[in-house]
């Protein structure tokens, strides 16, 4: 008896906009043939007729990236198959019918998606790992287990390549914003050369966790800690004198002092509205206040901005800049 084929071809391949975390959905349909080419069991091989596959277990993976022996390069997410797929008998007359698997995902497996198509088509492939029992008349009641650890989904019933490509076109406008992608950018902001510091860029990195895990109210408050770190440094800087020949170095000193004392004043008074600003990370919030992502993301927006400006502008004595 030659070995029966489970093949499984894509249908449809859709974000899943009603998930609260970004979601892929894959549905695939699924046969039991007697070969590769979709021959029902037991049309050339009449010693096949009445075999029947059990299956009980259902498991999906999500790789990003064209097939590959490592069945972990490119492993994005495992899948649910909604509804439970449940225990289906399926015979030479019937087909296993239609299965949809959901992959959750995060903002940043989307991200690191994004950084892998390189502004390409998006490539996926789906294996499957199929677990089931297979029974013949013939067999007086033997039931045989089988195990499919690779299934692996192809395009069409013609195509049978395992990569499922979405066009760049089609996966920038109408898949990325169902993945919650493109409602927010991120910006990375370089923080300037000067010898990192120690309190405005832990405070920083401490905002940007809490940030990530939807505690905004710890993101405001370490956003808060951030600019208060800064403000000692931001007194003890002072900037080269101008080379303007005209003036003598007493004067360009004076004329250099004074202009930048203005710019240092500016700074300290904008750090005061800032510190004010974002005040409720810090002291009890009244009960009518509720901090959102919008707070937090704008403290952490301006904290980062200002340590940024900072970093480049601030210099010291020696005219090397003032490591924050």
């Amino acid at each position: 008896m030659r070995n029966p084929y489970v093949s499984a071809t894509l249908l449809g391949f859709e974000p899943q906009p009603l998930a609260v975390t970004p979601t892929l959905g894959v549905t695939v349909e699924l046969e039991f043939n007697e070969d590769a080419h979709g021959a029902p069991i037991g049309r050339d091989s009449p010693e096949q007729e009445g075999l029947k596959l059990i299956v009980f277990g259902l498991e999906a993976a999500l790789h990003y990236g064209r097939m590959d022996q490592n069945i972990s390069k490119g492993f994005l997410s495992l899948g649910t198959v909604v509804p439970p797929f449940g225990v289906r008998e399926v015979s030479e007359t019937d087909h296993m019918g239609q299965v949809t698997v959901i992959f959750p995902l995060t903002n940043q497996l989307v991200r690191r998606i994004e950084d892998l198509r390189a502004g390409t088509d998006a490539q996926f492939r789906v294996g499957i790992r199929l677990s089931g029992l297979l029974t013949h008349p013939n067999w007086q009641n033997v039931l045989v287990p089988i195990v499919l650890d690779r299934l692996e989904v192809q395009r069409t019933k013609r195509d049978t390549s395992p990569t499922l490509t979405v066009s760049k076109s089609d996966w920038a406008e109408r898949m990325l914003p169902s993945l919650q992608y493109g409602k927010w950018q991120i910006y990375e902001l370089p923080l300037g050369e000067a010898e990192s510091a120690t309190d405005a860029d832990h405070y920083i990195a401490e905002a940007f966790a809490q940030f990530s895990i939807g505690n905004y109210k710890r993101a405001i408050s370490a956003s808060r800690d951030a600019v208060e770190a800064m403000r000692e440094r931001i007194a003890k800087s002072v900037s080269p004198t101008f080379g303007d020949a005209r003036f003598t170095a007493e004067e360009k000193g004076r004329r250099a002092t004074d202009a930048w004392s203005q710019l240092i004043q500016g700074m300290l008074e904008f750090e005061g509205a800032l510190t004010s600003l974002m005040a409720v990370g810090a002291h009890p919030r009244p009960a009518e206040l509720t901090v959102t992502r919008y707070d937090a993301e704008l403290a952490l927006s301006f904290a980062a901005s200002w340590r940024r400006y900072l970093g480049a502008r601030l210099t010291d004595t020696k005219g090397a800049q003032v490591a924050l």
